[in-house]
């Protein structure tokens, strides 16, 4: 145990310190004496408290665990997403958050892209590097990621939604995809952002 925790990068914790410590002033200085936001620095610190656990609690997780398991944290992943078009609260438009003990919110949608990271990688590396297939490879990986894009996008987040998007682009050249199959992706997703 001790020989993980002295396996952390020291100057990331620092530096993720550091910037939450600024963030909190940040945040105070402008919601101080504002009556509909008074205290959300408090919020910020119980998110930023939660966010260090996990940290912590993933440097003692094996990540070949997390791979072995990828599509069933792909499909919790997705269930959530649809949770949420069903149960979901709307902020800013977008009916994409869930309300949990505490006065927590949580978004789905932005914990799915680690969700949809992980499994596409955990499908990649499957390839050993070798050149990615359209048929075989592309097209499955595209229609993984569209099934989320097309949930996140009923419930009115189109950031999110075209984050997926940007996700899978980057893994598959990564992963190694043809220069040709990379130009028609780019074809494919220039015409649907004109349409």
């Amino acid at each position: 145990m001790l020989q993980k925790i002295k396996k952390i990068d020291g100057a990331i914790v620092v530096v993720l310190l550091l910037l939450m410590v600024v963030s909190i002033f940040a945040i105070y200085s402008v919601t101080h004496g504002r009556e509909k936001l008074d205290g959300h620095h408090i919020r910020m610190m119980m998110y930023y408290a939660i966010g260090f656990v996990a940290f912590i609690g993933m440097t003692f997780l094996d990540y070949r665990i997390l791979v072995k398991y990828a599509i069933y944290i792909y499909l919790f992943g997705i269930g959530m997403l649809v949770l949420v078009s069903f149960l979901g609260e709307t902020k800013n438009n977008a009916q994409g958050w869930l309300t949990l003990p505490g006065g927590l919110s949580l978004q789905p949608a932005e914990l799915f892209k680690l969700i949809l990271i992980l499994f596409l990688a955990a499908m990649l590396v499957r390839k050993n590097k070798s050149k990615l297939l359209f048929w075989r490879d592309v097209v499955p990986l595209g229609l993984l990621t569209l099934f989320p894009f097309l949930i996140v996008l009923t419930q009115n987040d189109l950031g999110n939604a075209l984050s997926y998007v940007v996700i899978l682009a980057g893994l598959l050249w990564i992963g190694n995809i043809k220069y040709t199959h990379a130009l028609i992706g780019l074809v494919i997703v220039a015409s649907s952002a004109i349409a």
